[in-house]
């Protein structure tokens, strides 16, 4: 995996910290003083105010990776500290669940204890990792959320810290106000939250479906291909130009979960090549054939990548159904017997379903 930054030093960064050498130096953005500010890579355009606090200052990053801050606060109330950032060069994935994201997250998480040994922040203490779903006007978009507490200058603070990927580049945002203060904190935090959705429009293309298939499909247990199945789930669940039927006797290791190494791995490669070969017709019928076919190559490729890796019978046994020419017509015996695709509310198909 491309290491993009030292996880001590960007977490520095990250965290406002300015007492330390070696940090990246910061300009002011000219005319950002009011009116809207664009952000160029994301198109994002941020208001003077969003929920309870006003905007304060651009900072541009003369080292081009470590992007842009835009900071907002608001007396008595909190501070909040938005960054776009990433290599020119490099495609972050969207939403968190790729290495990428983990390893960005993790590292400026990490980097408050840290300090706290440095003698920056005292008993900082983690109060909860999960999901936190920013609700943009596209789809929902998945960030890694943090919560913690910490002493800094006599004051005890809460300070949320998020991270994701959006339209190719890293979004982080760290929320801080002082304890006293948590229910208006709290109350500031989710509102700011809202108004940062309202600026996003989160999507993955076809061409951004097409990009993640073939760096999946060549190497798919890279740590490059395994971060290229955030966007094909991403499109194949949210797309209404293909579907995607999920049926046991179809995918007959899922049940079986952790058993088996790379599981989920396999599961995504179904979801490619399902997806990718609708796209190819341009027919939204799903293609259970074309999905297996894929398995079958990712399966033979994960005895490549981890020579001690497990044999899974249910994929043998498809793989010998190929061989002998009679993969194609068991699928489709099994989905005859498949209850039709449901419609959601709004009347696109629903993108996965059980069978028998």
């Amino acid at each position: 995996m491309k290491k993009l930054f030292s996880a001590f030093l960007f977490g520095c960064f990250f965290l406002s910290v300015s007492s330390f050498a070696g940090l990246p130096e910061a300009i002011p953005v000219e005319g950002t003083e009011s009116g809207i500010f664009t952000e160029a890579n994301t198109g994002m355009a941020f208001p003077e105010k969003m929920g309870a606090l006003e905007r304060k200052h651009v900072l541009k990053y003369k080292q081009e990776e470590y992007g842009v801050n835009i900071n907002f606060s608001s007396s008595g109330v909190a501070r909040a500290d938005v960054y776009i950032y990433g290599l020119p060069d490099y495609q972050v994935p969207g939403g968190a669940r790729s290495i990428e994201a983990r390893e960005q997250f993790e590292g400026t998480v990490n980097a408050i204890f840290i300090l706290e040994k440095k003698g920056v922040y005292k008993d900082a203490t983690l109060l909860f990792k999960k999901e936190f779903f920013i609700k943009t006007s596209g789809f929902p978009l998945p960030a890694l959320w943090a919560k913690l507490e910490y002493s800094e200058k006599d004051a005890v603070e809460l300070s949320h810290v998020l991270l994701t990927g959006y339209h190719g580049k890293f979004l982080k945002i760290r929320f801080t106000y002082k304890k006293d203060e948590e229910e208006k904190g709290d109350k500031a935090f989710f509102s700011f939250m809202t108004a940062l959705g309202k600026i996003m429009d989160f999507s993955v293309s076809k061409q951004e479906f097409l990009a993640a298939y073939a760096v999946f499909s060549e190497k798919p247990f890279s740590p490059q291909g395994v971060s290229s199945l955030s966007n094909i789930l991403y499109f194949a669940a949210n797309s209404k130009e293909v579907e995607v039927i999920f049926n046991q006797k179809i995918v007959p290791w899922l049940p079986k979960g952790s058993a088996y190494k790379f599981s989920e791995i396999l599961a995504g490669s179904y979801v490619a090549g399902n997806v990718k070969e609708q796209l190819e017709k341009g027919l939204c019928q799903n293609d259970s054939y074309a999905g297996l076919l894929q398995v079958l190559k990712t399966y033979e490729q994960s005895k490549e990548f981890d020579k001690s890796s497990s044999v899974v019978p249910e994929i043998e046994e498809l793989a010998k159904l190929e061989k002998e020419g009679k993969l194609k017509a068991f699928v489709a015996e099994i989905l005859k017997k498949t209850e039709p695709v449901k419609q959601n509310p709004k009347g696109a198909p629903a993108k996965t379903m059980g069978g028998e």
